[in-house]
């Protein structure tokens, strides 16, 4: 096992809440007996730097409370009335705490969907968590919510034959739409990622100018980062602004922001100490605690000091020789302040003063790091100079406060994180055999049909769905799990209240 498989592994026998002694106990084979091992060595360190780490912040409170008479009922007196939303997300220890702390008032609301439970795999019970909270509170009553009130009767139909394709559970009767009727759900099928990439920017940009949405009210979800990533390409293409969750924008990666940099102190070496810390990322042999001073909030390590004998006065003589050596390949940007954009980046990645390239090759991430860097140099190609070209990426990026794409942007995310939010139209990406179900030994088919049925319900207005017929090279089927939904196979989806010839002229205008 990896490292980050046996601390994914500990994990578990935490959301379990189970002790290293009770792990070791229930160890049947060699392989688990080492697991178990390694989680009370883990925990012998923990303890011995008088430390907790995030699974011990739930299963630490379960032992206190089950262990200590005293503190169990001080607790049940403070917490007379408890609520748990997103109940089927809920992990054996976190339930363990909720029925320690009702088993004496039972005053305990429980509200969830288990087909909406996709986390099994970090510990969540799922429909066994509603089995158990009915066997320890059998007078509980339940209470069907049968009318759905987010999305159209088209959205709400697709996800309830879903359902009854996938003999899924619909708990007590059929989903009924309160709103009124909407678009019917699109399927495109793409013969390649890159069709399907850009078929997603364009309708984006058609709908938005048609008044359908403004950027905000859209989202593209796929089942992998990678997949998310490479949409991200095509929308920053396109002009079009977006976010992927939890990650930040394009403009946001650390290889581009790098890049930027170094544009900037081409062009203002002395005047932009902004620039001056983050280009640092470019020289990676730097030690570290001299990086740390010349990247934090050091008062006596301004750019002025890093550009002028008196400053260097303050560091120590070896320290002193690597910021000069650091400074002396920066000035060399002076003599590129005149190339184009392409040639630049040309530059800053295969010199040999700078050799950016080296510095992406080891992460682990490489590919896509360079990915990113390719397609900055597409948008380089655009603009003549290094002022034009900051000033596009400024203006894209959201660096100037007025404008437009620092307020309105397209969310990318993964159907996993994207969990419990909704937008008005929603593009669901790569529904192919492979993603729904994951081809995976370990992949739980059903909790792939509870996460596909997540994706389908975000959306409260219109509804996409695409699949690739070729990717990465590869000859993909759509997944079987679109057969027999209601949906409508069209190249161009009709936005509603959509102006077509002025929609589309403004379409090539923004694409070109």
């Amino acid at each position: 096992m990896t490292l980050d498989e046996i601390v994914g592994a500990i994990s578990s026998l935490k959301a379990a809440g189970l002790s290293p002694e009770a792990a070791a106990a229930k160890a049947l084979d060699p392989h688990r007996r080492a697991l178990a091992w390694c989680y009370g060595v883990y925990q012998k360190q923990l303890k011995a730097e008088g430390s907790v780490d995030f699974d011990d912040l739930i299963l630490q409170p379960l032992l206190l409370l089950s262990g200590n008479l005293e503190t169990r009922s001080y607790y049940q007196s403070r917490y007379t009335n408890l609520i748990v939303d997103e109940f089927q997300d809920t992990s054996r220890t976190q339930y363990g705490i909720v029925h320690l702390l009702a088993e004496h008032h039972c005053n305990l609301t429980v509200i969830g969907d288990p087909n909406q439970s996709v986390y099994e795999f970090g510990g969540a019970m799922g429909a066994e968590g509603f089995e158990l909270f009915r066997k320890d509170f059998p007078e509980a009553t339940a209470v069907y919510l049968p009318h759905n009130y987010r999305s159209t009767p088209e959205v709400v139909a697709l996800a309830e034959t879903f359902l009854t394709n996938a003999k899924m559970s619909n708990g007590n009767g059929r989903q009924v739409a309160v709103r009124s009727s909407g678009p019917p759900v699109f399927l495109y099928r793409a013969s390649s990622e890159y069709q399907e990439a850009q078929w997603i920017a364009e309708e984006i940009v058609r709908a938005q100018h048609a008044g359908y949405i403004a950027y905000d009210d859209c989202a593209v979800l796929a089942r992998t980062n990678a997949q998310i990533q490479f949409i991200e390409k095509h929308l920053v293409k396109s002009r079009i602004p977006c976010w992927i969750m939890g990650e930040g924008t394009f403009f946001n990666h650390q290889e581009v922001q790098v890049i930027r940099a170094l544009m900037r102190l081409s062009l203002d070496f002395l005047g932009d100490s902004l620039a001056l810390k983050e280009a640092l990322d470019a020289f990676r042999w730097i030690p570290a605690e001299l990086r740390n001073r010349l990247m934090g909030d050091d008062p006596e390590l301004t750019s002025e000091h890093l550009t002028n004998s008196e400053g260097l006065k303050v560091l120590k003589p070896d320290a002193c020789a690597v910021v000069r050596q650091v400074t002396e390949r920066l000035h060399t940007l002076n003599d590129h302040q005149g190339d184009t954009p392409e040639a630049f980046i040309t530059f800053v990645m295969t010199d040999e003063l700078f050799g950016f390239n080296k510095v992406l090759k080891s992460h682990t991430d490489s590919d896509i790091r360079f990915e990113r860097v390719r397609e900055l140099v597409r948008m380089a190609r655009q603009f003549a100079t290094l002022g034009e070209f900051l000033d596009d990426l400024d203006t894209m990026s959201g660096d100037d406060p007025l404008s437009l794409f620092s307020a309105k942007q397209v969310s990318l995310s993964t159907v996993h994180a994207f969990k419990g939010l909704e937008r008005k139209l929603i593009f669901f990406a790569g529904f192919e055999d492979g993603f729904f179900p994951l081809a995976s030994t370990t992949a739980n088919p059903q909790e792939d049909l509870r996460l596909a049925y997540v994706g389908f319900t975000r959306a409260r207005d219109a509804l996409c769905v695409s699949f690739a017929q070729t990717r990465g090279g590869c000859r993909r089927l759509s997944s079987g799990w679109l057969r027999g939904l209601p949906m409508e196979m069209r190249q161009r989806p009709n936005w509603p209240n959509e102006v077509q010839r002025c929609a589309d002229r403004e379409l090539q205008t923004q694409l070109n």
